[in-house]
């Protein structure tokens, strides 16, 4: 369906004598149109609902110069005479952006500059330091507002704009680089500051959205809640595209709660000297606490909601100096001063630039073509450097602690380490399963190697876990590539008893939170193996891509049936991944010349090299299920909506074990066809997923003659069944596991509807891989090119 945009011109009687473009705004030579959305301007904007309205009430102008925005003001909103007091003041700290109050008495508008948003910014190219420069100029446009008694109720990506060069040469009143506030239909004066308003009913602002039942809140609390919320949205908008850990959110708001290095992870208190005020006001709403933040002679009143070991640590004590400089809060990311001259790395020729974590790691320039360093900074009153010394005595292949050097270690400690990737950085939905699994693996090893000598890491993530490559191997003897590594030993300590036998302790601060909300105490083995399913999910159930590891937690979870088919060899970490002895020497597959290399699913479906043409896949069935009559009767059907792969049963053998032989296809993303097919045929296959359908390529299907280029297929039957009875008249049954989540307290359903469900799933997964490898979808009005689809509407 095509609609038509509506245009309008700012005609004399909505800018009487104004000049638009240094042009009167009835000149028809230049003249300036404001496109509006697809939808004409309501005649009775004023009686809506602000979000209800919010793509109505403002019109974007397209010209060869300068970028306007008209917004039309409703009466109900103060919005006018608050820009016009607002804007008397010409301190440069006024963050309030230059408008026009055109018709006032009778119509009023706003005629103001358009420039770019917060959310517009490509963050993740920018430079830390450059980023927190930008955030902390949001901070002190709150406090100039404050300081006036103004709260302004909706701080969010669009109500912020930040100006461009090209912005300030097209818009003389605007200075480079700065940040304006905009949108004041929520704002408000006052009558107490800071720390002494009591709590009013809260604006309608953005983020109040998932605060529904949030009772009465002090107005200025309410900012600086918006100023977090907009802080870690920025914060991971800027490394989301680089595969990185949103570093801001992990240590930049630890660091202004206190829990950076301020004190112990397991409640003792640091030895460091930050002077960090709590005032903490009795209210009678929730989330509502003072504090005042002192850096050399600047005072910072805000007011903020803070956790409860927050408001526990009011004596906490730590220094801005490292990161904050005296004058207007300009954040530095450059290393301490003390650390750029350390003698020991001058003597070895290596130079510290670049910071990863405030006041506590920084590294080599990762543009220097020599080896790769970093560096980290230990706080007194953590075990981390006796921790480090102990375990790399040990020379245990198991041992996957990071080889690290301890520096001054009677005066400044440091440690001198290598810099290697991250195991988050890692495109891991690009591996094959084996090759994930065997990373993976590594780290299990290394936490049961520390569990056997009584010790716990207590955060095992993904920003604690790297991993060697080539490149990181250079300079570096002492690394092996393909080597997973643990880092980061702040909160590991040595437990008395041994795994099964030690009691509950208080869990130590961790990047990842406990299952339950207000669990405190649990048995510290019991906390890493969480911590590693945690991290083991978050890797195999990335929704970004199309590709998946969930499948891999069957073959780890073996079942009676799975330990039959390897009977003959134990079933261990290095086994796991291998061919059983007796698929290998399997006679029918000797004499097709079958020979097996890869494992897709441990325990169950093994494959050819895909190095060569035609490559084939083999899957060991279990004899509980109806998998193989399933896939006989589907083979025998020559209908061409039936899109199961082409296979063949082989066996059973003299130990009672069959498989199922097939090509190996590629993965796919289209199956409604052959999903109504089954369900025709009153069969249903229960575990639909991205990876159970498949598609044959060009080359796939030269190699396998019984296959068709382009066509999907629908594979892996092992939970599948045949009904009695068809759709729509089945009757629900116990839903067997399955690779879609099962929805909360759902454990029978029609087997049909769960197929449905399932397709409904992998669709949905599918729409959001093609957008995300997309560029972002442009805002409406966004670009020149949708000025010009009004004129192509109008013509049409």
């Amino acid at each position: 369906m095509r609609t038509e945009s509506t245009t309008q011109s700012l005609s004399s009687d909505y800018l009487p004598g104004r000049q638009v473009n240094g042009r009167p705004s009835g000149s028809s030579s230049a003249p300036t149109v404001v496109s509006g959305t697809s939808r004409a301007m309501p005649a009775r904007h004023q009686s809506h609902r602000r979000y209800e309205t919010k793509l109505f009430i403002s019109y974007l102008a397209f010209t060869e110069g300068p970028q306007y925005a008209v917004k039309i003001v409703a009466p109900e909103y103060p919005e006018a005479d608050m820009y016009e007091e607002l804007l008397e003041d010409r301190n440069p700290r006024n963050p309030t952006l230059p408008v026009e109050v055109l018709d006032k008495e009778t119509r009023p508008i706003l005629l103001m500059p358009c420039v770019s948003d917060t959310y517009d910014l490509e963050l993740r190219q920018w430079s830390k330091s450059k980023y927190l420069q930008l955030f902390l100029q949001i901070v002190q446009a709150v406090e100039y507002l404050h300081d006036r008694n103004v709260v302004h109720g909706d701080i969010c990506t669009g109500n912020i704009v930040v100006i461009t060069e090209r912005d300030a040469q097209l818009h003389k009143q605007l200075t480079a680089g700065k940040i304006y506030f905009i949108d004041f239909e929520t704002s408000r004066r006052l009558s107490l500051p800071p720390g002494k308003q009591h709590a009013l009913p809260l604006p309608e602002a953005q983020y109040r959205r998932r605060l529904k039942d949030l009772t009465p809140f002090d107005p200025y609390s309410w900012d600086v809640y918006c100023l977090g919320r907009l802080f870690g949205y920025l914060s991971f908008e800027s490394v989301y595209q680089r595969r990185k850990v949103p570093w801001i959110v992990h240590s930049y708001h630890r660091w202004l709660l206190g829990d950076e290095k301020g004190r112990h992870p397991y409640g003792k208190q640091g030895s460091s000297s930050r002077q960090i005020r709590y005032v903490s006001q009795p209210r009678s709403h929730q989330l509502n606490s003072d504090y005042g933040l002192h850096a050399g002679n600047k005072t910072t009143q805000l007011t903020q909601s803070l956790p409860g070991r927050a408001r526990d640590s009011a004596s906490a004590t730590n220094t801005f100096d490292a990161i904050m400089s005296d004058d207007d809060y300009v954040l530095s990311s450059r290393p301490p001063r003390w650390l750029i001259n350390h003698q020991e790395l001058h003597r070895r020729g290596i130079s510290i630039t670049d910071l990863v974590k405030p006041r506590c790691l920084y590294r080599t320039s990762p543009f220097s073509e020599g080896t790769q360093y970093a560096v980290k900074i230990l706080a007194e009153g953590f075990p981390e450097a006796e921790m480090y010394e102990e375990l790399l005595q040990d020379r245990d292949p198991r041992n996957h602690i990071l080889p690290v050097e301890l520096l001054d270690a009677e005066t400044r400690p440091i440690l001198l380490m290598p810099w290697l990737s991250e195991f988050y950085v890692l495109q891991l939905y690009k591996w094959r399963t084996s090759d994930f699994l065997k990373l993976f693996l590594q780290i299990v090893e290394g936490v049961e190697y520390l569990h056997d000598h009584n010790i716990t890491h207590g955060d095992i993530c993904h920003g604690n876990v790297v991993a060697a490559t080539e490149r990181d191997v250079h300079g570096h003897p002492e690394i092996q590539p393909g080597r997973v590594y643990i880092i980061d030993l702040e909160t590991v300590r040595r437990i008395p008893a041994p795994p099964g036998v030690q009691l509950a302790l208080p869990l130590p601060e961790a990047q990842f939170r406990p299952p339950i909300k207000d669990m405190s105490q649990l048995d510290p083995y019991s906390w890493d193996v969480y911590c590693l399913g945690r991290l083991f999910g978050m890797c195999t159930g990335d929704e970004r891509s199309p590709y998946s590891y969930t499948h891999i937690i069957d073959g780890l979870l073996a079942t009676s049936g799975d330990a039959r088919v390897m009977a003959d060899e134990p079933v261990t970490a290095d086994t796991l991944l291998q061919v059983p002895r007796w698929l290998q020497t399997h006679p029918e597959l000797l004499r097709r010349g079958i020979v097996l290399t890869d494992c897709l699913k441990p325990s169950y479906v093994y494959s050819t090299t895909w190095m060569e043409q035609p490559s084939y896949a083999v899957k060991i069935l279990d004899s509980d299920n109806e998998e193989a009559a399933i896939c006989e009767r589907l083979n025998r059907e020559s209908d061409p909506r039936n899109h199961t792969v082409p296979c063949e049963t082989i066996g059973p053998d003299p130990e009672g074990r069959s498989v199922l032989f097939m090509p190996c296809l590629s993965p796919v993303y289209n199956i409604l066809e052959g999903v109504e097919y089954m369900h025709s045929l009153k069969i249903a296959h229960l575990d639909l997923s991205i990876d159970n359908i498949i598609w044959a390529t060009e080359r796939e299907a030269k190699a396998h003659s019984h296959v068709l280029a382009d066509r999907l297929y629908i594979i892996d039957f092992h939970t599948s069944r045949q009904l009695t009875s068809g759709p729509g008249y089945q009757r629900s049954i116990v839903l067997p596991r399955a690779q879609i989540r099962h929805p909360p307290k759902m454990e029978t359903l029609d087997p049909y509807s769960w197929d449905v469900y399932c397709l409904g799933k992998v669709l949905e997964l599918l729409a959001q891989t093609v957008y995300w490898k997309r560029k972002r979808l442009p805002w409406i009005g966004e670009g020149r090119e949708l000025a010009g689809s009004s004129e192509e509407g109008k013509a049409n």
